[in-house]
């Protein structure tokens, strides 16, 4: 399970580690224990669904590249590694959660240098458990990145067959089965409108209008925007 550790409670200050929220993740290991679950904890998280938070004491400063920010960044995770380089409750380590969505990194050099320069400092203590790195919203990232590319066709390569097909690789697509029908979440993780057409197989003409159930409106799938960090969420007949 995905453990978002909130910046805040864990490091209020910059100099400070704070001894009540450790307390209670080492609670959280110990259930973790006792249910045999493993968890992956998250650092610096200062995005999720749709809200940003942030550190009081970051004052503009930017996380990827400003000196002081990088020194407290890496004293929090040095905190961690060293802790709990030997906790078989850890399954791996993730740097952060889309952290794009309130900070961005200046230069793709920038983003570099915080992945390095962090997960570097992981690995000065634990030389156990992987750590999930983080690649910084760039639009020259987009057009030419092979390893953001390979995300791009990440589900054509699957194989897998979803009902609905949408036609942008940046919006992620959810279905879940709901009082005998389809319920279909389309998600948009980007800080920016994405214009898509979503193709729906058999029952429902994709020239129809439908229902969006979050905003209430009538939207047409050709034609189709989700707005910045938006959901939009439709339900369709079974079998479609």
């Amino acid at each position: 399970m995905r453990i978002n550790l909130f910046w805040e409670d864990f490091q209020p200050k910059p100099d400070v580690i704070s001894e009540e929220a450790v307390k209670k993740f080492d609670e959280l290991i110990k259930i973790c224990h006792e249910v045999d679950m493993k968890i992956a904890p998250t650092f610096f998280v200062g995005h999720m669904s749709g809200e940003n938070w942030d550190v009081p004491w970051r004052e503009s400063r930017n996380i990827y590249s400003d000196s002081f920010m990088l020194r407290h960044q890496i004293k929090l995770v040095r905190f961690f590694a060293e802790k709990y380089k030997d906790e078989s409750a850890i399954l791996f380590w993730d740097l952060s959660n889309e952290p794009d969505n309130y900070i961005k990194a200046e230069s793709r050099h920038d983003a570099w240098l915080w992945n390095y320069v962090l997960s570097n400092e992981i690995k000065k203590y634990d030389f156990t458990y992987p750590i999930e790195l983080y690649l910084s919203y760039m639009p020259d990232v987009y057009k030419t990145d092979r390893s953001y590319l390979i995300y791009k066709y990440a589900k054509e390569l699957s194989g897998i067959e979803y009902n609905v097909k949408v036609e942008s690789p940046y919006i992620e697509v959810k279905e879940f089965d709901y009082n005998g029908k389809t319920l279909v979440l389309f998600i948009n993780h980007e800080d920016i409108d994405i214009d898509t057409k979503i193709n729906v197989r058999e029952k429902t003409k994709n020239s129809e209008k439908i229902q969006d159930l979050i905003s209430g409106r009538q939207i047409n799938l050709e034609y189709l925007t989700i707005e910045a960090n938006g959901v939009v969420a439709i339900l369709l007949e079974k079998g479609v």
